[in-house]
């Protein structure tokens, strides 16, 4: 059987052009994207350049070798000439003097790759500029004329001032910086700046850290008289946005601003305009503004030119502003910096786009991705509605078809006075119990103290007018509106998505309806909820930002979303949480949760740095914030050192399991939290080359890992805590927990579990988190797929087919429809964990920490493949497009094959890997079209790929670089090389094939010169079940008979439906065929005339034997072979009936030969699988040969001793059956092998010992051995054997000693406590020179050595640099 791979790895696509090699592209500076960066703004002096090379389609293996970058201002010109470097991401300036704050700069930049000895053409000068370094020294040092402005006297929230410019030069820069809390929009000359820039600035620890932004206004600016009008919302810097007792209320007030322009001229003048007394302020037509409850706006207050020079107002009153606090508190420190972020946008240009929304590999048709419920992902970010209706009278509701954030755009036409009232919901209400009926309203009970809803007074407009809101947002898919004066259409309403703006990066799409519809939930949610942080939820009174969902999704998030940003600027705010005790809260800024947080909520602090690290290969990140890390990692240790992992304390656990489960041990998940941050600090300090943390923290991960287990894996079930899923999830995820001999168990245990919950979780968040990729990695990748793509509760498929609401976006329970209007939202983030699963697993996309990118689709078995039959996967990196496709459906490829296509983008390497579609296979050869470049018995390295082969993992892994390739790559079930001929059984199945095909053709030769091809067909049959290699050696045998003796009753319950099935069809052919004439196959013995004469035909045809002739004889229906006029039976020979016979020897021969011996065999080899587990068997001469051979190894001069501190090494490098793997200190204690003089232990012994432990027959030995029973000395010892103790009795000597050892150190404590009052000097030096011998120096386990003490306690393992935070690698 063959299975083929076909790989198509396409380059990136570039426009050919003649000349020089294209221009680099998509070029960052900071992390901002300089194409979607309206207005490039750079906070720090020294910026980091990345670009991606741009190539042609045919080009392979492009690397940079060379760049050279021109950087200019209007004072200076630097030229970095040709850098012999091939980095292209993260590069710095060197040799360029820093960057002047409040400056304009362009820079430039081309590269030389492999591609060409020329260098490519230069990309276009690139304009930025960078802003005032030190901005809080700066307002500080303007604190006479420069301050934050507002009224405590009345709702100020619109304010202007009017100001002249100087017409004797022109301008040469016009740049304003402003901050306004908690939100605000700025117009200058009557135009709104920067029209969808919502929600400004980001929320952050106002006390701590206030964001500053900054505009270019020298196209708005202009000589003469000017007006700027700042209107403010009260966003977060309000009371009514907190909820306490449950946080601590921060002293927040009214809203207020900082402004200043600074206008410069060409003749090098300078003007300044600042906030201050001199504005004046109003109310307007926003009456309130809140972030849970809303706008109430009535529009009779609006003054259109408000902003404009000349305006005049009559109507208002207009006061001056009065100076207000400022919001950071100097005492701690608080800070005002520049906004390092992008900012919320609504509607167009809040989304961007570095994938296409299609797949692009060919794979993928309309019709294999069926429809997804909701809206799709656009750049203009405007959804309309798809349906109307009114409910009630004077009510009527929108069907935006989508759960979004964010809010609608109406167009109302009424009377001047008339109000209208919007509410928000994500569903509509539910059928009433007595109706039975549902009136279609929108549901709003689930919003807890939010009522989510605007009120608009109408000014009565004739042409009609257009009200959205400003300061506030929702979370909804329908929009109820009442007391509308007059109808409206689906044309009147718009609806704007509202996020923080960022770039579709990851885009992923497959066969199988139910995936998309996650993925499209996921990222959906994930937009929901960037609000310049990563939020819960955008509906109800929370919208906080918790740390848990944070840290959950990050991964996602960064697969799917360019958000390197948003996330910095995330950290920057848990730091400004930070107490000075390293521990953090719950919620960021702190808001909602404990303090300090569950350890589960605080791992995002070393989570989401690891994760930006991994997604952006920007060590920086770890650089910055590693002391905060470290920091609230210690405040987790000195909680753990009050408790232990038994107790260590929690405020969540593993959040909403599905009901009715219960959460799993909460000290447990709290110590999965921690384990897995001590494993990032190994990581991380290794990383940063901080080596004494290294190894600190690799020897308490080591002890953690060791008490992990003693706490709580339960010795007689064999699973860890209650046995519910998420503990033994958490367990299997941390490295160097779960003991080898027990894993297997623990696992079994595990899926049993999911499958005898009908294939369903019983996790909550952080379980389900860990959950898929576990599966995946450890060999139950179909459960993983059977998991994601069920429809029945619980599931992720669930959310969307149930009979009650059909979701766009995730739920935050999973069972939604069932709960009561308490925390029920329908667009939640927190189960969006497993969207970094479909890129890392199902696409099998990893990013390491150098240009190399690991491509490694997991692949569902050949039985199980209709699940994920195509995928088209595309991901843009810092190096360019990664984007991976296959293809399995039978209709366009070969049985038992999948074909691949990826694409690798310049500049990058590839790490292919190939997994075995079916148990067995492996690679054989790979073709690149007609040219063979790889085989199984040659390992090279071409030109242009590095290739090897793990037999034993069955895998294919190829190196390449970029470029386009075709690539054929075929498996065979068993590889047919000169190795396989070397076994005499396997020559034996290849003669018995050959012959057996052979004697298809050439039957009647052999029958009549050889031997009956029926015998071969025996023959063949049995090899082909593996029998006859089962009776090779002693073992075979056993196993067989032992298996053969198992399958009795379902051997014997066959050959029942055999024996039914034959009589069956012996009485069909005593009816239709007693007479027929007597030829080809129907001979005196094998006819119809009889009973048992049929049996034997039809037991003949059981083999496939035979049934040609009796087919022949059964069709002669015309003369010389029948007499056609005979009308009653006779001997003298019947004509048979074709339309008979076909379908009776057709029928017959599918059902027995094709079943029921299939059956057979099935059985046989189905219990001798089993037997092979189940059945004890004896060692063999290849086992004794083994454990000598490494014997010999620790006792080269044949003494037949090693010491008693190699025993366990020793034991754990045998190989199976005898091998005991670590830890097997105590299995080699219970054998009681006896220890001779010098610590001695005898070969024999050890051999003995193993052997009847494997043989079960140790535990009897054990329980009747006596601590002072005599040693045996037999009589194959030498004569230095003189056993002194037995490795028993060594284990009581230590535990005694280890007793007295404690009251001792008990007795010493007591009497320290009895003198602390009375000489605490004197005691002291007691107690600390006792404490100098805390540890029994034995020369059984230690040396007497001192410094070998300390060598053997030091030794402890270390953690390798994960890439994936949620798959640790540990090693010795």
């Amino acid at each position: 059987m063959l299975c083929i791979y076909i790989l198509v790895i396409a380059g990136l696509e570039a426009n050919a052009i003649s000349g020089l090699p294209n221009a680099p592209y998509d070029i960052r500076v900071d992390h901002y994207k300089v194409d979607t960066t309206k207005d490039l703004v750079i906070n720090t002096e020294r910026p980091r350049f990345s670009w991606k090379l741009s190539i042609s389609e045919e080009e392979r293996n492009i690397q940079q070798v060379a760049y050279q970058l021109e950087i200019k201002s209007h004072i200076i010109r630097w030229d970095s000439k040709q850098v012999i470097s091939n980095q292209s991401i993260h590069v710095s300036c060197i040799g360029f003097n820093d960057l002047q704050p409040a400056s304009f700069y362009q820079f430039r930049l081309r590269v030389w790759t492999t591609q060409s000895n020329q260098a490519s053409s230069w990309t276009r000068w690139i304009r930025f500029r960078t802003a005032i370094f030190n901005i809080h020294s700066y307002i500080r040092s303007k604190n006479d004329s420069l301050m934050w402005i507002g009224s405590n006297q009345i709702t100020m929230n619109e304010l202007r001032k009017e100001f002249q410019v100087s017409n004797s030069s022109p301008i040469h820069s016009a740049i304003v910086y402003l901050s306004g809390l908690g939100y605000y929009e700025l117009y200058v000359n009557g135009d709104k700046i920067d029209l969808s820039r919502k929600l400004d600035p980001g929320w952050t620890v106002y006390e701590k850290r206030t964001l500053m932004v900054s505009f270019d206004l020298l196209s708005t600016i202009k000589s003469g008289i000017n007006a700027v009008g700042v209107r403010l919302g009260n966003g977060w810097y309000n009371q009514e946005q907190y909820t306490p007792p449950v946080a601590p209320e921060p002293n927040y007030g009214p809203p207020r601003f900082i402004f200043f322009l600074q206008i410069i001229f060409e003749d090098g003048n300078e003007m300044q305009v600042y906030s201050d007394p001199t504005w004046i302020g109003r109310q307007n037509a926003i009456l309130h503004d809140s972030i849970y409850n809303g706008e109430f706006v009535d529009s009779r207050y609006d003054r259109p030119n408000w902003a404009d020079t000349g305006f005049n107002d009559s109507l208002s009153l207009w006061i001056p502003a009065e100076p207000m606090l400022p919001p950071v508190n100097e005492t701690l420190h608080g800070q005002i910096v520049m906004q390092d972020m992008p900012p919320i946008r609504a509607g167009p240009g809040a989304l961007h786009f570095e994938v296409t929304n299609r797949p692009i590999g060919g794979y993928l048709s309309p019709n294999d991705i069926h429809e997804i419920q909701g809206a799709l992902l656009t750049e203009t970010g405007i959804l309309k509605p798809i349906a109307t209706w009114s409910p009630t009278i004077g009510v009527q509701v929108f069907d935006v078809g989508q759960n979004i954030a964010g809010w609608c755009r109406f167009t109302v036409r009424g009377a001047r006075g008339v109000g209208i009232y919007i509410r928000h919901g994500e569903v509509l209400t539910q059928p009433t119990v007595p109706t039975n009926q549902s009136y279609n309203e929108v549901y709003t009970e689930n919003l807890l103290g939010a009522t989510q809803s605007d009120t608009y007074v109408l000014r009565g407009d004739p042409a009609g007018e257009t009200y959205e809101p400003i300061f506030t947002y929702h979370g909804f898919r329908y929009v109820s509106i009442l007391n509308l004066p007059n109808p409206m259409t689906l044309d009147d309403v718009e609806c704007l998505v509202v996020h923080s703006e960022t770039t579709l990066k990851g885009h992923f799409i497959s066969s199988n309806p139910i995936i998309n519809q996650i993925q499209h939930n996921i990222q959906w949610s994930q937009l929901n909820n960037l609000m310049s942080l990563p939020t819960d939820c955008p509906q109800r009174q929370e919208r906080k930002g918790w740390m848990g969902d944070a840290a959950l999704t990050v991964n996602e998030a960064l697969y799917n979303f360019d958000l390197i940003k948003l996330y910095l600027n995330f950290l920057n705010s848990i730091v400004d949480s930070q107490g000075a005790d390293g521990a953090v809260p719950d919620t960021v800024p702190f808001s909602d949760g404990d303090y300090p947080s569950d350890p589960n909520w605080g791992t995002a602090l070393p989570t989401i740095a690891w994760q930006l690290y991994r997604h952006y290969m920007d060590d920086q990140v770890l650089c910055v914030f590693y002391s905060s890390i470290r920091a609230y990692v210690e405040s987790v240790r000195r909680g753990y050192q009050s408790t232990g992992l038994a107790n260590l304390y929690y405020s969540y656990g593993d959040w909403v399991p599905p009901p009715p489960q219960s959460r799993s041990n909460s000290s447990l998940v709290s110590s999965f939290a921690f384990m897995h941050d001590i494993s990032l600090m190994i990581n991380i300090s290794q990383i940063l080359g901080y080596h004494n943390d290294t190894e600190a923290y690799s020897k308490f991960y080591q002890q953690l890992a060791d008490e992990f287990h003693q706490v709580f894996f339960n010795h007689t079930s064999y699973f860890y805590a209650d046995g519910m899923q998420t503990a033994q999830i958490l367990a299997l995820t941390l490295p160097n927990v779960v003991p080898d001999n027990v894993r297997k168990s623990v696992f079994e245990y595990l899926v049993s579990d999911i499958e005898q919950k009908g294939n369903h979780v019983s996790t909550g968040i952080i379980g389900t988190a860990q959950l898929f990729p576990l599966l995946s990695d450890n060999g139950y990748h179909d459960l993983a797929l059977e998991l994601v793509t069920s429809t029945t509760y619980p599931s992720y498929g669930y959310m969307f087919t149930n009979p009650y609401e059909n979701a766009t976006t995730l739920w935050e329970l999973w069972d939604v429809p069932f709960e009561g209007p308490g925390m029920n939202s329908r667009n939640h983030i927190m189960f969006g964990s497993v969207g970094a699963w479909f890129y890392s697993h199902l696409a099998g996309i990893d990013l390491t920490s150098d240009s190399t990118i690991i491509i490694w689709p997991r692949m569902v078995s050949e039985n199980k493949k209709h699940l994920l039959l195509k995928l088209d996967c595309q991901l843009n990196t810092l190096y360019g497009l990664v984007h991976v496709a296959y293809n399995r459906d039978v209709h366009d490829t070969v049985v038992n094959s999948i074909q691949l296509r990826l694409t690798v983008p310049p500049n990058a390497k590839a790490r292919i890997i190939f997994e075995p579609l079916f148990s067995g296979a492996r690679c054989v050869k790979l073709m690149e079209g007609d040219k063979l470049i790889w085989s199984a018995d040659l390992e090279y390295t071409t030109e242009k790929y590095q290739i090897e082969s793990q037999i034993d993992r069955g895998l294919m892994i190829v190196h390449t670089g970029s470029g386009q390739f075709t690539l054929e790559c075929v498996v065979k079930l068993v590889a047919l090389n000169f190795k396989y001929f070397t076994i005499s059984w396997n020559i034996f199945d290849f003669i018995i094939v050959i012959a057996s095909i052979v004697g298809q053709t050439l039957g009647e030769i052999m029958a009549n010169y050889f031997v009956n091809p029926t015998l071969l067909r025996v023959v063949r049959v049995a090899r082909v079940g593996r029998v006859l290699r089962l009776v090779k050696g002693a073992k075979g045998i056993r196993t067989l008979l032992f298996a053969l003796v198992v399958s009795m009753p379902a051997l014997l319950n066959i050959g029942l439906l055999l024996f039914l099935v034959m009589f069956i069809y012996s009485i069909f052919g005593m009816s239709f065929f007693a007479y027929v004439r007597k030829s080809a196959g129907i001979t005196d013995l094998f006819n119809f005339e009889t009973f048992p004469n049929s049996m034997i035909v039809l037991f003949q045809m059981c083999t496939t034997a035979g049934w040609s002739g009796v087919y022949q004889a059964l069709t002669n229906d015309q003369p010389p072979d029948c007499d056609p006029t005979l009308n009653t039976p006779s001997h003298k020979g019947d004509c048979g009936d074709t339309a008979i016979a076909t379908p009776f020897i057709v029928t017959y021969v599918i059902i027995t030969s094709l079943v029921v011996v299939n059956m057979y065999i099935a059985v046989i080899l189905e219990n001798f699988s089993q037997a092979q587990e189940d059945v004890q068997q004896g060692l063999t001469d290849d086992d004794y040969d083994m454990y000598y051979e490494k014997w010999q190894r620790l006792d080269p001069s044949g003494s037949q001793f090693i010491r008693y501190d190699q025993l366990s090494e020793f034991v754990n490098g045998l190989e199976p059956p005898l091998r005991i793997s670590k830890p097997n200190h105590l299995a080699l204690v219970a054998m009681n092998l006896p220890i001779c003089e010098n610590d001695r232990m005898h070969c024999v012994d050890i051999l003995d010992g193993l052997t009847k432990y494997f043989l079960g027959a140790l535990h009897a030995q054990v329980a009747n051995t006596e601590a002072d029973a005599t040693i045996d000395i037999k009589k194959d010892r030498p004569k230095d054997y003189h056993p002194i103790t037995t490795t028993v009795q060594r284990h009581r000597e230590l535990y005694l000693s280890r007793i007295g050892l404690t009251g001792f150190r008990t007795n010493v404590e007591r009497r320290r406590n009895e003198r602390k009052n009375r000489i605490p000097t004197l005691e002291k030096a007691i107690i600390d020179k006792t404490f100098e011998s805390d540890h029994v120096k034995s020369s059984t386990i230690l040396s007497n050595d001192v410094e070998n003490h300390e060598k053997n306690l030091a030794t402890t393992p270390i953690i390798k640099p994960a890439m994936n935070a949620n798959r640790l690698s540990v090693h010795q």
